[in-house]
């Protein structure tokens, strides 16, 4: 039996890939998906962006609260529920990802479940419960992203969070460390401040949100700062280490008036990510 033939074959089945492999049937080709996770939905929608939106919605709501004497209103014996806030999260997720699962499955192009693996520039050998080939002109790789853990002495034996388990952690610290400034750093920081965390950021550039306008970052850094969070640019980060009941982080920034100087928080979030370039597999 001859390998399937397509005009257009995607692999990953997140929210990049859904849009290629929709399009593609929309103009006429004849099309595929691959995709081998367990649960269907990609990093965006299952671990990205939109599951730590409802995180940042639910801070939001708390910090008006806790701003409403500002506005002549009182809110009195107000608290944060971390297990309340991470249920809506999954009733939300459970609910976008079933609809795309629908989509997947709506017979518009065929979705084939399994992990890719290039033969040569036109054929994909998929390992999956019906292993397959499948031949086409062309392929778009959309296999996401995966968690990028920055190389610090002490930083595995001290515990951390990363993107992920934040997004399932129901912990609200007392305090918080976020190696990095990035986006997702940024988020997070929000988060836990709208909820009442002593948040700090340690960022090796000189800005926050390094690949954005200066200004553009200025004025990020000016909000935080504002909302009381500490925040250290600059700097080279030598180690973390573990101090009963708090871990410490210890680095020194360039800058001759800001001498070294460790800081001390419950949790350490190292909050980065990086794109998964090679052909699809099977997680290690």
């Amino acid at each position: 039996m001859s390998d399937p033939e397509y005009d257009f074959v995607v692999i990953g089945g997140g929210s990049g890939g859904y849009a290629g492999v929709s399009l593609a049937a929309h103009l006429g080709l004849k099309a595929a998906i691959v995709e081998g996770a367990r649960d269907m939905g990609g990093l965006c929608i299952l671990r990205g962006c939109m599951p730590s939106k409802t995180l940042i919605q639910s801070a939001n709501r708390f910090m008006t609260l806790r701003r409403a004497r500002e506005y002549g209103l009182r809110a009195e014996n107000i608290s944060v529920h971390g297990e309340e806030i991470i249920e809506r999260k999954r009733r939300l997720i459970d609910d976008f990802a079933g609809h795309r699962r629908k989509q997947l499955e709506s017979g518009r192009f065929d979705l084939v479940r399994g992990w890719g693996r290039f033969v040569d520039s036109h054929t994909l050998e998929v390992h999956g419960q019906n292993p397959t080939r499948l031949r086409a002109k062309a392929f778009l790789i959309a296999t996401g992203s995966s968690l990028k853990i920055v190389d610090i002495p002490g930083l595995k034996e001290t515990g951390f969070l990363d993107s992920d388990t934040v997004l399932e952690s129901s912990h609200i610290p007392r305090s918080v460390i976020m190696l990095g400034a990035g986006p997702i750093a940024l988020e997070f920081a929000h988060y836990y401040s709208a909820l009442g965390s002593e948040v700090t950021i340690v960022q090796r550039g000189g800005q926050v949100l390094r690949d954005m306008d200066g200004d553009v970052a200025m004025a990020a850094s000016d909000a935080l700062i504002a909302r009381g969070v500490r925040l250290f640019l600059g700097t080279t980060l030598s180690r973390v280490e573990k101090s009963p009941p708090a871990s410490a982080s210890s680095f020194s920034t360039k800058a001759p008036s800001a001498p070294s100087k460790p800081r001390r928080s419950s949790t350490a979030s190292v909050v980065s990510r990086i794109s998964n370039a090679s052909p699809s597999k099977p997680p290690a």
